[in-house]
């Protein structure tokens, strides 16, 4: 060593051969910026993002960007137009300007994937110096197939297309819109992730990014399995201090509502979208889940700057639990290198994230109007709190209906009407022999209880009388009266629809004539999201009249059923019989196979399914009198409640003339039940 120290002595290279300033620049080991760090050099092109301009990275958007830097697999779940797809972008020029390594960014569809190069990935590494100096100017190395870049090559694909991803090895993979992907004869998600293989372990990066749609889609998957860490975006309250996630509502083990956090200022103002809107914040506060104080939205500004993203308790079926962090007041995160063990993290954040354009009273009319149409209901969910809608695509079990009984009963001396009922409906299916119907009640919160059911011997007969046939179908369907056990309160059938396509037209359309309560219906066999799963026909009849009969989306109504009966709010009497549990249980949704490989759902209905075709049309009449949005409205179900209450008491006697005459000697439709 002395020897070698004595032959070669240090040099002092800046005395002998001094370096330039540049030259010494050269040498040094600079650190990777991170992504928001490096977003700073960033200009949106206009096109391709809603707002050009030079880009500046919102408080709750800094995590989710920079996460690549600490974990290989980062999804982002969010509402829309909440930049999820523009962080992912920031991410891909990251890695194509500092890691040096291949990519490649999927869309669902060819031409999704060709309007994003074209609109935005083209622009943006055109137009940003920081990007451009990556680009050897050939227009043949800037194409959707060729991204050539110093150092690295990405291209473009659609998850439809297998050539486009089984063609191509890259370290760093992106899917984007991925609800929308849709299994082929391959797995569109393994088939992507299977592009990583040639790349060394420590060179592998994926984001996965999309809003939410239904359980069981691609993205749903992705999330909710082992070794996935679920971060949720929390603020702390301006007057506790403590964090907490802004919310609609704290959701239980189930999903459903445990309680509300976007509340009423008071409990007498109708839940109505529109009355929101005109009061404002005048209507609505949000209230702390700890302290019970209001957090205003002049606080929403202050407190984002403290955002920090914990993981919240998640239950997610028998699937998937998660245990909930513990933050202190001043953001810090109890055992925060736990994290470091996951394989993989996903950021949710809903819409309230945005507290520059959607103001709590604006996130409750929105939830207010949805009640009414369950499309808006699913959009509600998926796009302004990102949650995914919950799909039954599977029969129920036949055991699980013991379970929905109560004490009443539908027949016989005891037969009556529970307590919580408020509201009646009917639905009727009209079949050559019989006349099918179903009569259950409606309670706060849309709580259900098949209260009658039965079928009405009346083959159809040209010789016989309307008149006649209307007096069979009342004596059947009046057959035993709608009273509370007391005897002090009859219920009427608020509104009751009866099947007519393909049956007996004649006589459904005098039974309809003749009973203010009662309207004709006639389904559609294909959904179609653009139009409300009820409206009134359009059309003219043969004499040039307008047609008096409405039209349904039956598999939707026979799908927001099955939801309901699988719910913990339907209940059915202690007497019913197994024959109404086959036929209620006779429709249901499977997944199928297209010819192409995708899968779709598909709805099953048996040969005898009568039952649940009325309870289709029972649950029809329930939201044509608004019931989906009025038993939620605590002022109106109290209105109600109070008219019962104080109803008198009717004679025994009475009771069937009762019935008939609050029915019969309507001659226009019925009010709604809180009018």
């Amino acid at each position: 060593m002395e020897y070698i120290k004595k032959q070669f002595p240090k040099i002092d290279h800046d005395a002998v051969h001094p370096l330039y300033a540049s030259e010494r620049e050269a040498f040094l080991i600079k650190p990777i910026p991170k992504p928001s760090e490096f977003s700073k050099n960033l200009t949106l092109v206009p096109k391709g993002y809603d707002t050009p301009c030079e880009l500046i990275l919102r408080p709750y958007q800094i995590e989710p960007v920079d996460a690549i830097t600490r974990w290989r697999r980062v999804i982002f779940s969010g509402a829309t137009r909440t930049f999820k797809s523009g962080i992912t972008d920031v991410c891909a020029f990251w890695a194509m300007k500092y890691l040096k390594i291949n990519g490649i960014i999927t869309y669902a569809e060819t031409e999704t994937a060709k309007l994003v190069f074209k609109t935005r990935i083209l622009p943006m590494i055109k137009s940003n110096p920081a990007l451009r100096e990556l680009w050897d100017g050939n227009e043949d190395n800037l194409t959707i197939d060729n991204i050539l870049l110093m150092g690295s090559f990405w291209r473009i694909a659609s998850a439809q297309n297998i050539n486009d991803l089984a063609t191509f090895g890259a370290g760093f993979i992106i899917g984007s819109e991925v609800s929308k992907w849709e299994k082929m004869i391959y797995d569109p998600i393994d088939t992507l992730y299977g592009r990583q293989k040639g790349c060394p372990q420590h060179l592998r990066f994926s984001i996965i990014e999309s809003s939410p749609n239904k359980t069981g889609d691609c993205h749903y998957n992705e999330i909710y399995k082992d070794g996935v860490l679920i971060l949720r975006p929390a603020v702390p309250c301006p007057t506790c201090g403590e964090y907490q996630i802004l919310s609609d509502y704290i959701p239980g083990r189930d999903g459903s509502p445990n309680e509300f956090c976007i509340k009423l200022r008071d409990p007498n103002f109708p839940l109505s979208a529109q009355f929101i809107r005109n009061m404002k914040e005048a209507a609505v506060k949000y209230e702390c889940r700890f302290c019970k104080n209001e957090i205003r939205e002049s606080d929403r500004i202050k407190i984002s700057r403290r955002i920090k993203y914990i993981a919240p308790e998640i239950y997610e079926g028998e699937k998937f639990h998660q245990k909930a962090e513990k933050i202190l007041k001043d953001g810090t995160i109890i055992d925060e290198e736990k994290r470091d063990k996951f394989e993989t993290v996903c950021f949710q954040w809903s819409r309230l994230v945005d507290e520059a354009n959607f103001p709590f009273y604006e996130c409750l009319a929105r939830f207010a109007e949805s009640k009414n149409i369950p499309q808006k209901k699913k959009t509600y969910d998926n796009e302004d709190m990102a949650r995914h809608t919950v799909l039954k695509a599977a029969r129920l079990e036949v055991n699980s209906f013991e379970s929905k009984k109560r004490k009443y009963f539908s027949r016989g001396a005891l037969c009556q009407v529970p307590d919580e009922v408020l509201v009646c409906t009917c639905g009727v299916d009209s079949m050559d022999d019989y006349f099918y119907y179903v009569i259950p009640g409606w309670g706060e919160n849309m709580s259900s209880w098949v209260l009658r059911y039965g079928k009405i011997f009346c083959p159809i007969d040209k010789n016989r009388p309307l008149e006649k046939t209307l007096e069979i179908f009342k004596n059947g369907l009046y057959e035993s009266a709608l009273a509370n056990k007391t005897g002090s309160r009859i219920y009427p059938i608020k509104q009751g629809f009866i099947d007519r396509g393909g049956h007996r037209a004649a006589d459904v359309d005098y039974i309809t004539d003749n009973l203010g309560f009662m309207d004709s219906y006639v389904g559609l066999t294909k959904i179609d999201p653009k139009k409300s799963p009820l409206y009134k026909s359009m059309t003219k009849d043969d004499n040039g009249e307008p047609n008096k009969f409405y039209l349904g989306q039956t598999p939707y109504l026979s799908y927001e059923v099955g939801k309901m009966m699988d719910g913990k709010l339907w209940f059915l009497p202690m007497d019913v019989s197994d024959d109404f549990i086959k036929q209620a249980n006779a429709q249901y949704f499977k997944n199928k196979t297209l010819s192409d490989g995708r899968i779709e759902s598909e709805w099953i209905h048996d040969e005898v399914d009568h039952y649940r075709d009325c309870l289709n049309l029972a649950y029809a009449a329930a939201l044509l009198l608004e019931l989906d949005s009025a038993l939620f409205d605590p002022a109106i179900v109290a209105r109600l409640k109070e008219r019962i209450s104080s109803n008198p008491s009717v004679k025994k006697e009475q009771k069937n003339n009762n019935i008939r005459n609050s029915i019969d000697n309507r001659s226009q439709r019925p009010k709604t039940a809180w009018e």
